[in-house]
């Protein structure tokens, strides 16, 4: 990868982090100006008591929903919940519902005003959960409100959050604002998944970094992705963009069960955070490949309506919190014996792991033990995920510009070691190693090679530094007129040699227009340096002439031609100073 490029790669990588800084930017203001140009909160009324709970059956009077636990139910269990009395001086009156993975049923006084869910329960398929607005007319406190649930899934839900009185005309407003925080990280996270996605491929495509640091990319992108496709869904924030509830909680578990896949794509080859042993890297590969096979038997399950995704929670908490576990584990190793370059990103998968670890204990312990159900209008792990995802993106720029670095110090040394000190053009090596690459890839060439005449004379007589001259001048001129022709290369002391590869070139009448632009230069340059008098044996070999098997085939008579062009200039030479002895005679 040249300077150039690399140059590119640190203006492009610049241009994306401050873009992504700018969208940061506008969701925070976006947040805090929506905050504060809200008025008092529109009016609202929490029916927390007063209702006849209805368990197949069995009646349950005057509960507080507040305190009420669902224990043990089963997929297909009736729930009825009554009121009446319900105080309000609310006009447009909604009532607002929020249902886990049942179908739900609302009249008023005994009239239906709003039914979801009784198709899909009934074709076996994911009811979802969600926000339900239900509008209701002319409330007033006679009248009798009734929300008939049946359950979707075993153990679908412990409690009921109780229902609300919002006023129509406001509750989009109240509702985004109590949403705010969560959707503007969830905003942030997807676009800049996305985003990532797109600047990976760039790279994929000008080949920029190897394949270990684009999977890395990828990983951070679709880990963004998800976690943006999760706080949209769990939050609650999905309400705005859809009603269909059964696909928004497919999402929302998918990207839930997706996100440990993702953290151990990337923690598989961390040598950059630090050097990750062949058993760590087993193991990890190990719960990855774990993972990815339950996260297809989940998905073939929920497809084919065998078992909804839902019902496979608690095996990916399980699976969830054992790869936390060991990535804690092995983070926490690594600080005590000092292994760990990068504390930054240490800390990131740290944060994320612990709120991770914590997320499923407070879930679990608030479902099972106490019975209440989890809130995630906000969240710790909505931090902690913001705090990985930047770790991990500065550990790839680290990891990225310490690759950067590398080829460009290998670049360097690889130049060097391919270039001639005294002409800056190719050297033999280099010439040698292109002859491999002619012969692999049958490409058409023409090789020439040149003898130098005169070097010894113009050291004998001015020096060597003047017979260095004598060589650049020579491998300019050569430069000059076959650079953009293919390569031009010093392979000895005053011997060159041009490997032709372009089509258009490759033909005698061509070649031979070329050698006499060569010879139109030389004499420019004797012209300018009198005490030169440089000239040049060659001879040159087609790699489709017979006998020629390969280059060194071409190369061998291209050297046997330069020879015999050598003898006969010698010749021309002897009779030329013969005949100028005669004439001083």
């Amino acid at each position: 990868m040249s300077n150039r490029e690399n140059n590119k790669i640190s203006v492009l990588t610049k241009v994306f982090f401050m873009g992504m800084g700018i969208i940061t930017l506008f969701f925070v203001l976006l947040s805090t100006g929506e905050l504060l140009s809200r008025n008092a909160p529109g009016k609202r009324v929490v029916l927390n008591d007063k209702w006849d709970v209805t368990i197949n059956g069995d009646v349950h009077r005057n509960i507080d929903l507040e305190s009420f636990r669902f224990v043990d139910l089963k997929r297909g269990d009736d729930i009825r919940l009554r009121t009446k009395g319900i105080s309000t001086d609310i006009q447009a009156t909604v009532l607002l519902l929020s249902i886990k993975n049942c179908a739900v049923t609302v009249r008023q006084n005994g009239e239906t005003v709003y039914a979801y869910g009784m198709e899909l329960y009934q074709s076996r398929r994911m009811t979802g959960s969600g926000y339900h607005r239900v509008n209701l007319y002319d409330l007033n406190e006679k009248d009798t409100v009734e929300i008939e649930l049946t359950v979707g899934d075993d153990n679908a839900f412990s409690a009921i959050a109780s229902p609300e009185i919002r006023d129509g005309k406001t509750i989009s407003y109240e509702m985004t604002e109590e949403l705010l925080v969560p959707g503007a990280l969830a905003n942030f996270f997807v676009v800049f998944g996305i985003s990532l996605v797109f600047v990976a491929l760039f790279l994929a495509f000008i080949n920029a970094l190897d394949a270990v640091y684009l999977f890395k990319i990828f990983c951070i992108a679709l880990f963004s992705i998800c976690a943006g496709f999760w706080i949209f869904t769990a939050s609650g924030t999905a309400c705005f963009y859809t009603t269909n509830y059964s696909g928004k909680s497919f999402v929302e578990y998918f990207s839930l069960f997706a996100m440990p896949l993702l953290i151990l794509g990337y923690q598989m080859d961390s040598n950059l955070i630090a050097p990750v042993s062949k058993l760590r890297k087993r193991i990890y590969l190990g719960l990855w490949m774990f993972d990815a096979l339950f996260i297809i038997i989940v998905y073939f399950n929920h497809v084919m309506r065998i078992a909804n995704i839902v019902r496979f929670l608690m095996a990916d908490h399980i699976i969830s919190t054992v790869v936390l576990v060991m990535i804690v584990a092995a983070q926490i190793y690594d600080l005590i014996k000092g292994k760990s370059g990068n504390y930054i990103t240490v800390s990131g998968v740290l944060a994320l792991a612990l709120a991770g670890i914590f997320e499923v204990a407070r879930y679990n312990f608030s479902r099972y033990f106490f019975g209440k159900e989890v809130n995630y209008k906000f969240s710790i792990i909505f931090a902690a995920g913001l705090i990985f995802v930047w770790s991990l993106i500065i550990d790839h720029v680290r990891s990225a510009l310490i690759s950067m670095k590398d080829s460009a110090r290998m670049e360097i040394i690889e130049k060097m070691a391919y270039t001639d000190a005294l002409t800056a053009i190719s050297n033999r090596l280099a010439a040698e190693r292109r002859y491999k690459m002619l012969d692999a890839e049958k490409i058409p060439y023409c090789i020439i090679e040149f003898d130098l005449n005169g070097l010894k004379r113009i050291n004998d007589a001015y020096g060597h530094d003047e017979g260095d001259n004598y060589i650049r001048g020579f491998a300019n001129a050569l430069s000059n007129i076959f650079a953009d022709s293919g390569m031009v290369s010093r392979i000895g002391g005053d011997e060159f040699a041009v490997i032709v590869d372009r089509s258009e070139v490759l033909l005698p009448v061509n070649l031979e227009m070329k050698l006499r632009e060569l010879k139109e230069l030389i004499g420019r340059l004797n012209e300018w340096h009198e005490n030169w008098n440089l000239s040049a044996a060659y001879g040159y070999c087609f790699h489709n002439e017979e006998g020629v098997m390969n280059v060194n085939d071409a190369f061998k008579k291209a050297d046997e031609r330069m020879y015999e062009m050598k003898k006969g200039m010698k010749k021309a030479g002897k009779k030329k100073n013969g005949k100028k002895k005669n004439k001083d005679k």
